[in-house]
């Protein structure tokens, strides 16, 4: 929600938990934020613009598209020219290191149970 924000765009948020993501991402033409040799993989954010019709997943992703589709918004770049690429490395490295891990046994006092059987299959 920050891009939009930062963009001054008006914008609906969804909020989806994450087993329902791919029922939703797949009629709309989301493309999967991650493939590995499993399955493609489905999660938030996503965004879907019913002025330009395009679909976009990922959140560096989204950040590129608002920056080429609305440059003259309030700010000018959501990535400044030049940092592309460390952005990426940086976000990668967060993710391999937030959401990777096993869930736990106490997780199941957290989670809703298509949740918890969600994160055992991945």
């Amino acid at each position: 929600r920050y891009s939009p924000r930062i963009k001054n765009l008006k914008f609906q948020a969804v909020c989806v938990e994450l087993p329902a993501v791919e029922a939703l991402a797949i009629p709309i033409g989301a493309p999967p934020t991650q493939a590995d040799d499993r399955s493609p993989f489905y999660h938030m954010p996503i965004i879907q613009n019913p002025s330009t019709g395009a679909v976009v997943s990922e959140s560096a992703a989204i950040a590129e598209y608002f920056d080429k589709t609305y440059p003259a918004s309030r700010v000018t770049l959501l990535i400044s020219a030049g940092t592309k690429a460390p952005t990426l490395v940086f976000r990668k490295a967060v993710a391999e290191s937030l959401f990777q891990r096993v869930p736990s046994s106490g997780d199941g006092e957290i989670l809703n149970n298509a949740m918890r059987l969600y994160l055992l299959k991945r």
